[in-house]
Formats: C-alpha cells, structure tokens, sequence
C-alpha cells in the first residue's frame, strides 16, 4: 500500500533541480480515515512551488511546518538553506513516516536525522550547520512546553537548539516574555479541514511565531470545507495581515 511518490520538478531560483522522493499512501487507496498525513495533497505542491520560487524567505531562517505529513515542504526547506527546520504533525502515524522521509532523503539512505541530533550531511543544497528534525504538535495543546523546547531554548537536555545565535540570549528571553516564539517562518499547506480548527491553529500560529517584523506565515491552502474568508477574518483576530 505504500508507493514513492517523486517530486522531481522542484527548482531553486538558480534553476537547480532538487529531487525528494516520498514514501506513502495513494488518496485514492481510501486509508487515509484515521491518518490524513499519510497522503501528499495537492497543496503541498503549490507551496513547493513558490519556496523554489522565493527561496530567500527560509534560507537562514528558523522554520516550522505545522502538519507536516509526510514531510515534502519541510525537507525543501530545509534543502533550501534553512538554519532550522522542525516539521510537525499531530498523528504518531504520520510522524513515524515523516522520519523515514527525513532519513531517506537527507540521510543517505539510513543515517538520517532523528529528533534531538543535528546533522552532519554536506550533500548539495543541504548547509551542514542546519538542523531537520521532527516532532508531534497539537494545535492549541502544551504550546508552552513545545515553546520551549523547540524554539526558545538555546540548548536543551537532548542538546536540541533551534537557533543558530548562541550569544543573543537577551533577544530570546525578550521574546518570551511579550509572548512571542522563535521561529521566523511558519507554513503549512492543505491544514484547514474544518471550522473548528481555526482557533487552535491560530493560536498556535502567533505563540510560536517570532515577534520580528520579518516573521512570516505561509499558508497554502485548498477549500475544503472553509470558506477563505473564514481563515482570513481568524487570521486577522489574531492579529496577522496580509
């Protein structure tokens, strides 16, 4: 039931091929009822498109993808010259498959990237100081400790860092302070399913986010059963714009 899903057609803006093969389900297969993260839909290709189009916005950048799946844009991402990349998903199925991505695409082929241990791979596109890793997250639930260990802490007990800077300790407990995160760059694409997510997501969008006036949220989004609208006016709530 599982297939390689090839995306060969993403391209930096120096028309540099970047090549991610996938493993997962078919949405066609009709098992996608109690894991929707096992499927790559369509969305996540559109913002594929415009990270290789803009690759600017997440080189260098601390990003965070909330319902990661199985992991495409946060592996670009991270092929794309981010300092950081946590990729994140709510079901424990999904983050299993994540890690086998993450392995098999940065890894070469088992010696990937677990939680907690950077990263040593000099391959092209992938900056030896970055760090991939993955981790589960749910909207709106424990954001405080997924707060800080993830996107505050300079170095945890697992010797996690999500920041490059380790001299700018001020910066960060400032951030903590007025409530804002770390992570200059939050996305996610074809997350919005139903109305009641919206606030829990959102939610979780401006505590995490950092307070700079360069963070930036990237969502790709596919109409479900949400009018855009309704993203729009939560979003505004919460005070981004657009």
């Amino acid at each position: 039931n599982n297939n390689n899903n090839n995306n060969n057609n993403n391209k930096a803006d120096d028309e540099e091929s970047i090549d991610i093969t996938l493993k997962g389900i078919k949405a066609e297969n009709g098992q996608l009822l109690n894991s929707t993260g096992l499927t790559l839909w369509r969305a996540s290709s559109l913002l594929c498109d415009f990270l290789c189009a803009n690759p600017h916005l997440v080189r260098e950048k601390r990003v965070l993808e909330l319902g990661a799946g199985l992991g495409l844009c946060g592996i670009l991402s991270y092929r794309l010259g981010a300092s950081c990349t946590v990729m994140t998903d709510g079901d424990t199925d999904a983050l299993e498959n994540m890690r086998e991505n993450v392995n098999f695409n940065i890894g070469g082929g088992g010696n990937g990237i677990e939680k907690g241990n950077d990263n040593g791979y000099d391959g092209d596109n992938s900056p030896s100081n970055s760090l991939l890793t993955c981790a589960q997250l749910r909207w709106g639930r424990h954001i405080e400790a997924f707060k800080k260990r993830w996107s505050v802490d300079k170095k945890n007990d697992d010797g996690v860092t999500c920041d490059d800077d380790a001299d700018n300790d001020d910066n960060d407990a400032d951030a903590d302070a007025d409530g804002g995160g770390s992570f200059d760059v939050i996305m996610g694409s074809d997350i919005i399913y139903a109305e009641d997510i919206l606030e829990p997501l959102f939610d979780t969008i401006v505590e995490l986010l950092s307070n700079s006036a360069d963070s930036i949220f990237l969502l790709a989004y596919a109409r479900r059963n949400v009018k855009i609208d309704l993203v729009f006016e939560c979003g505004e709530r919460h005070g981004l714009t657009w």
